[in-house]
């Protein structure tokens, strides 16, 4: 059984790859954009060094892998906001999701942007100056997710993505992409994950006629259960190639220390960035907060903030329809066994014995009522041979 699973798997794997690679050198679109899910989803994730490919259940995960819908039973909220570049570019995310009769969803919105840019241009002379015009720039996603068991031991999952940019008051753009994801249950400790990112080569069209990339990648992962209150995280990018790891200690039940590493890889070069965070819930409320240290750019260098909550089990969709009900069975009966006709001497002694009830009932005298006594008697003992025979 083990290996019908693990062929499964490396089947699905290969395949992911090889679209990859074909759609990949097939794309002819101008430019490339950045995918806003790029930055990260989740303070908890950011602080495991941006390992949550296989995280099953967790909200933020699915939007990366959409196999980890399937595992979702609560209904839940979640956000983030973080700026970058020294407060230059404001970043946040919100969403959802929960568990319907069809398996797990998500939905969630990300935007990232920046306002006031100055426009600026040449004089007769050279040189660059403002116009003093500006303008305002936008890159924002929405998000659907959904995920389902399809075996025992394998989900399954899709994203939709709208991407939407904007330069105000010049040109704006609009995308549509898609991402597959499967999450394979190993052992009890120990699972795997693999995504194909931005799986269409659509990219994104502007409204000047121009078009833009979504760069494709292709992502694995792995999550260990090395104790009840530790887990390991392991995360690989193919497109191109950058390793994640993260570690996340419960030191109680309520309180979570996490740690990671990051590696970015740019324009031939890659860089490691170290990841800290913590972590909190308490009554269904979580807040997550991360320490990025961004080794290439100090102005990257931020703090990450996440509040979540999670509520009880609700399930969406159509109730199933109740089973008729079958009819109860009437109560038995129990049938009385007849009573055996009395004979003529039967009925003449009964009623002789009423007539001599009835005397005594009215006798007075001490010697009649003594007399009456005894004939009864002698009637009922008379009585009690006839109904033995």
């Amino acid at each position: 059984m083990q290996n019908r699973y693990f062929k499964i798997v490396l089947k699905f794997g290969i395949c992911l790859y090889l679209v990859s690679c074909i759609l990949v050198f097939a794309s002819s679109a101008d430019a490339t954009s950045v995918d806003p899910m790029k930055l990260g989803i989740g303070a908890r994730s950011i602080a495991m060094g941006r390992t949550n490919m296989v995280v099953p259940g967790d909200i933020n995960a699915t939007l990366v892998n959409p196999a980890n819908a399937a595992f979702i039973k609560n209904w839940e909220l979640t956000s983030m906001y973080t700026s970058l570049l020294e407060g230059d570019i404001n970043y946040t995310l919100l969403g959802g999701g929960g568990e319907s009769v069809y398996g797990g969803w998500a939905a969630a919105y990300l935007a990232g942007g920046t306002t006031g840019i100055q426009v600026s241009s040449r004089d007769a002379t050279g040189r660059v100056v403002p116009t003093g015009s500006s303008f305002d720039y936008s890159n924002s996603v929405i998000a659907l997710s959904w995920g389902k068991m399809f075996q025992e031991k394998i989900a399954y999952g899709a994203t939709l993505k709208l991407f939407s940019k904007s330069f105000s008051g010049y040109s704006s753009g609009s995308g549509l992409d898609v991402d597959l994801g499967m999450l394979y249950m190993m052992r009890p400790d120990l699972n795997f994950g693999l995504t194909l990112q931005n799986a269409l080569p659509t990219g994104i069209s502007w409204s000047n006629g121009t078009g833009e990339d979504v760069p494709m990648n292709l992502k694995g992962g792995l999550s260990w259960q090395a104790r009840e209150d530790i887990q390991v995280l392991a995360d690989v990018d193919l497109l191109p190639f950058s390793l994640h790891s993260g570690v996340e200690w419960w030191v109680n039940p309520k309180f979570a220390l996490r740690g990671g590493l990051d590696q970015v890889s740019a324009g031939g070069e890659s860089a490691v960035n170290i990841c800290l965070g913590m972590g909190t819930k308490f009554q269904g409320v979580t807040f997550d907060y991360a320490y990025y240290m961004d080794s290439s750019l100090a102005a990257n260098t931020t703090h990450y903030f996440s509040f979540g909550f999670i509520g009880g089990p609700i399930k969406m969709g159509p109730k199933p329809a109740k089973p008729a009900e079958k009819p109860k069975p009437a109560p038995a009966t129990v049938k009385e066994t007849p009573k055996p006709a009395k004979s003529d001497l039967v009925i003449r002694i009964e009623a002789y014995t009423k007539q001599l009830e009835a005397k005594l009932a009215a006798a007075k005298k001490p010697d009649r009522i003594a007399t009456l006594k005894k004939m009864i008697a002698e009637q009922k003992i008379r009585l009690q041979k006839e109904l033995a025979k």
